[in-house]
């Protein structure tokens, strides 16, 4: 009982100058891993959209139209690693309109991604801002 209580004085004594060495040693890493593969940002021009599912349409004797140049994308913005954004290109953007999630209203949201041709041996940590 001697010893767990010299154990936890030591522990406790100076948790103050503990606390923030840990603080700054998680800061330090954090900048340092940051530095080597930082977060970047790529701007992707007229992704083209992919229609699926349509015969949800075409099978209940309906026709659907495109309006407003929906069936491109003006302009993708991608935020990733370095490492990940320099090896995209405009093909590895993927946009898609599922018929399957036809709203009330008669419209068809467009899904963005990234196709795994990006990078197929490793998982891609890419976010599409729109």
């Amino acid at each position: 009982m001697n010893k767990l209580k010299r154990i936890l004085t030591v522990i406790a004594r100076n948790w103050t100058w503990k606390l923030a060495s840990f603080a700054l040693a998680f800061i330090v890493w954090f900048l340092v891993t940051n530095m080597d593969n930082p977060v970047t940002v790529r701007r992707f021009y007229n992704i083209p959209v992919t229609f699926r599912n349509t015969q949800v349409v075409t099978d209940a004797g309906q026709v659907f139209e495109v309006l407003d140049d929906s069936g491109m994308v003006g302009t993708v913005t991608v935020s990733a690693r370095r490492e990940v954004a320099d090896t995209l290109t405009k093909d590895n953007i993927v946009a898609v309109a599922d018929f399957n999630n036809l709203t009330s209203r008669n419209t068809v949201d467009i899904v963005f991604g990234v196709n795994r041709a990006a990078a197929p041996s490793h998982r891609l940590a890419v976010r599409i801002i729109r």
